[in-house]
C-alpha cells in the first residue's frame, strides 16, 4: 500500500482520489453556482440505507440552510422509507431550487431520490428505475 509522507497512515492512493474528486466538485459547483451534494453509491457494495441518511444530516446539519442546493445522485437503490426520509430532509433545508443530477442511476429507492427535486437533469444514458417495493 502506498502511503504519504505525513506518515499519518492515510493511503496516498485514497488522497490522491478525494483530492480529484473535490476538485471536480468544486467545478461543478462553479459551473452550476450553488453547493453540490454527492450522493453516488456503486452497486453492488453501497446502497440508500439509515448510514447513508446519517452520513448525510451530520455532514450538512452544521451547514444550516441553502438557498439552492445541487445533489450529483448515482445509486441503485436501497431502503425505500430512507430514501423517503432523505428526500424530505432535503427538500426542508433548501429554501430555493433542489436540483437533482443523475448521473447514470437512480433506481428503485433512489428514483424517489431523483424525483424530490424541483429539477431533474440526467445524462443522456442515465436511468431511473421502478419503485417496486
Amino acid at each position: 500500500m502506498l502511503v504519504d509522507s505525513s506518515g499519518e497512515g492515510v493511503p496516498y492512493v485514497f488522497r490522491r482520489f478525494v483530492d480529484d474528486a473535490l476538485g471536480i466538485i468544486n467545478e461543478f459547483e462553479g459551473l452550476v453556482g450553488m453547493p453540490v451534494l454527492p450522493i453516488i453509491m456503486s452497486p453492488p457494495y453501497r446502497f440508500i440505507d439509515h448510514t447513508v441518511v446519517d452520513t448525510v444530516y451530520s455532514v450538512i446539519r452544521g451547514l444550516g440552510g441553502f438557498k439552492d442546493l445541487a445533489v450529483v445522485l448515482n445509486s441503485a437503490g436501497g431502503n425505500i422509507d430512507e430514501a423517503y426520509l432523505l428526500a424530505r430532509h432535503l427538500q426542508g433545508i433548501v429554501s430555493g431550487k433542489l436540483i437533482i443530477y443523475v448521473l447514470r442511476l437512480a433506481k428503485s429507492a433512489a428514483s424517489i431520490l431523483a424525483l424530490a427535486g424541483d429539477e431533474l437533469a440526467m445524462m443522456p444514458i442515465a436511468e431511473l428505475g421502478p419503485i417496486d417495493q
